[in-house]
């Protein structure tokens, strides 16, 4: 049995000078992430001036073979700084002489002058993304333990004394000074999940792409999914295993290379789906090992393509072995059925798979002929806990979790990502109130397996602009992922949308959290209300969400669920008609404080008139749903005009697609 090793990834600031001897990023329990931010934090803190009155008081040094990660940072830097104080920093090689006029620097990365100062950093502790910020003679040195960590370091010295805050890709805040002053304060930041990412078609745009470089989602591992993420690597596609293992190759050839529910194989005419997943105990023997001296199987097929793909891309870590997005695609052949009942779950198949290929392709990459190709790394398999694979190959002895035996434990380089595709929105995995019983799933695969990655959900597919009851459990969701040893949580989002206002409020809690799995979620609340709908409308803003909460705690108390594929929940009895017009009412109360404000240019004015549709179209959405009760009951049947509005008010908010792509008339056609 592995022993599980639980690593904290925790925030920190280092609230004293710096000292001789290896600097660790120790917990300081008194701060929460979101008071490093506040700028009573630092007011009795000594001042460096970086900017004054207009004018540079400070450079940039840089590596003089500094990366392109590097170079980014500080043109990004740069070009943010210059857009709250009208100023850019001049940038100098590290070999170079400052500036004339200048004597203070602020050193990015690992310089020549950061390591000549032997400053002693514990980079290692602050693993993939993290940075320390420290300040040595009024000069201030950034070094990440990469250069991701780095940029990040960048960024957060933007956050805390230019006040920069990156609400979402259309909405950055600042301070517009002249005058830009650091605190001499030394401290560090590590996140709490490597992988951090929301599926989200914004990537493909660069404004989107820049947005969450700038809010620090970007982490180790990309998506892999919709575009490879910039400085990550890849950990691959989703749902791959038909990738490896073509059914048009070899459906006639060798059927029984897939999924079947009887002996006479894929038989379309039995098993429709059949031909949506593989048969995952083809060339695996009955100890786990590939049988190398079986002709052409599923898992030599799949072993060689990924020979075939490391020999093409050296430096790829991970590959995703997921199964088919099909619930009832699994094989029922003998063998299957057989070691499902001698192992105990379906899972079980699929992790001796694995475990198998990774085993296998690691012993390879020891071989000359790996080496040739200049593979020197371990290979990492990404397995799915997902439909019928969610279940770990687990039971309970007394109060604690055992794997049925050692062929079913995941290696030390298979890693196993939990999708809980069923759950409850409102409650955090380990909430004993879940629909299915995700605590045993997440607790049951943490007791075999140290390498846990979650694959999260906030979408609601019948009702696209609606409102997401998430915020109440995301604080506990992310502490609940961490003390089981998570280091990966990505999003399944309403991606492809632009103007989801409520998707947005997600993804900045979300990205806080990722950071500090302890941050005040509420604060971070206010925080995005009051500086993406502006101090006029946010009072109204507030209030409609403390409405839809309120009514979100009933519908729980009463035992309604949301899930993503629910639609049942939408309906009037859930939200009362008195209730949406309540909304409506507050939403034409806000515009029309608006409108009378005589202190906004006419242009900010219109963005924030757009934004509060953004908002105004969640209780629209549920007009439209309950529409036949709410109102032709009583003779109002002009539906289509309702839809008309609708679709303007969607226009207008730039709402152009709802989840999964369906376009504003497509979701429309459907109600």
């Amino acid at each position: 049995m592995k022993i599980k090793s639980f690593i904290s990834l925790i925030l920190c600031v280092m609230l004293t000078s710096l000292v001789v001897g290896c600097d660790k990023c120790d917990k300081n329990s008194g701060l929460n992430y979101v008071d490093y931010y506040k700028e009573d934090f630092y007011s009795k803190m000594d001042k460096d001036v970086i900017v004054d009155s207009g004018v540079a008081k400070y450079c940039i040094i840089i590596p003089s073979d500094a990366s392109d990660i590097i170079n980014f940072a500080v043109e990004d830097f740069n070009t943010l700084l210059k857009q709250a104080s009208g100023v850019q920093l001049p940038v100098i090689k590290e070999s170079s002489n400052l500036p004339t006029g200048i004597s203070n620097f602020i050193s990015l990365g690992k310089t020549s002058e950061y390591e000549s100062r032997n400053l002693n950093l514990d980079l290692d502790s602050i693993d993939t993304d993290g940075f320390y910020v420290r300040v040595v003679g009024h000069n201030y040195y950034v070094v990440g333990n990469n250069d991701r960590g780095t940029l990040y370091g960048c960024y957060d010295l933007l956050k805390r004394y230019v006040g920069f805050r990156f609400i979402t890709k259309d909405c950055t805040t600042y301070k517009s000074d002249t005058t830009v002053k650091f605190a001499e304060y030394d401290y560090c930041l590590k996140t709490e999940f490597q992988q951090r990412s929301f599926l989200d078609y914004d990537l493909t745009k660069s404004d989107g792409a820049n947005f969450y470089i700038r809010s620090a989602q970007y982490g180790e591992f990309g998506t892999g999914t919709v575009v490879d993420t910039p400085w990550a690597k890849e950990l691959g596609n989703i749902h791959t295993i038909l990738n490896y293992v073509d059914r048009n190759l070899y459906k006639d050839s060798h059927p029984e290379f897939f999924a079947s529910n009887t002996n006479s194989y894929a038989n379309p005419d039995i098993n429709p789906s059949a031909f949506d997943d593989v048969c995952y105990s083809n060339g695996i023997t009955d100890d786990g090992k590939i049988d190398l001296g079986m002709g052409e199987s599923v898992a030599k097929i799949v072993l060689n393509k990924i020979k075939d793909y490391l020999k093409e891309y050296p430096s790829k870590e991970f590959f995703m072995l997921g199964i088919s997005d099909q619930w009832n695609a699994y094989c029922m052949c003998d063998t299957c059925k057989a070691r499902e009942t001698e192992h105990g779950t379906k899972s079980a198949i699929t992790t001796m798979f694995v475990n198998a290929i990774a085993k296998e392709i690691n012993e390879w990459v020891k071989s000359d002929e790996a080496k040739n190709f200049g593979i020197d790394h371990e290979i990492n398999i990404i397995e799915f806990a997902y439909y019928w694979t969610q279940d770990p190959p687990v039971h309970k002895e007394g109060n604690k979790w055992v794997a049925n035996d050692e062929l079913v434990i995941p290696n030390k380089n298979v890693y196993i990502r939990i999708a809980p595709l069923n759950k409850n929105l409102e409650f955090s995995l380990g909430d004993d109130r879940q629909l299915s019983p995700y605590k045993n799933v997440v607790e049951g695969w943490s007791a075999i397996s140290d390498n846990l990655m979650l694959y999260d959900y906030c979408v609601r597919l019948k009702a696209k602009p609606s409102y997401y009851p998430l915020y109440s459990y995301l604080g506990e969701q992310a502490k609940y992922l961490k003390s089981h040893g998570f280091t990966y949580w990505m999003f399944e989002s309403e991606f492809g949308t632009d103007g989801i206002w409520s998707v947005d409020l997600v993804k900045y809690l979300v990205s806080n959290l990722w950071w500090d799995v302890n941050a005040d979620v509420v604060a971070l609340k206010d925080e995005f209300m009051e500086l993406y709908h502006g101090g006029i409308v946010a009072p109204y803003a507030k209030n409609m969400f403390n409405i839809l909460e309120e009514n979100n705690e009933r519908l729980k108390k009463n035992g309604v669920v949301a899930q993503v594929f629910g639609d049942m929940d939408f309906n009037v009895e859930n939200y009362p008609k008195e209730t949406i017009e309540r909304l409506i009412s507050i939403a034409d109360d806000a515009q029309t404080a608006l409108n009378n404000d005589k202190t906004l240019r006419r242009a900010d004015k219109e963005m924030y008139n757009k934004r509060l549709m953004e908002l105004r179209i969640i209780p629209e959405t549920y007009q439209l749903i309950n529409y036949d009760t709410y109102y032709m009951l009583d003779g109002n049947t002009n539906k289509q005009a309702f839809k008309d509005m609708f679709a303007r008010h969607a226009s207008y908010a730039n709402i152009t697609s709802f989840a999964n792509g369906y376009t504003v008339k497509q979701y429309l056609d459907t109600i």
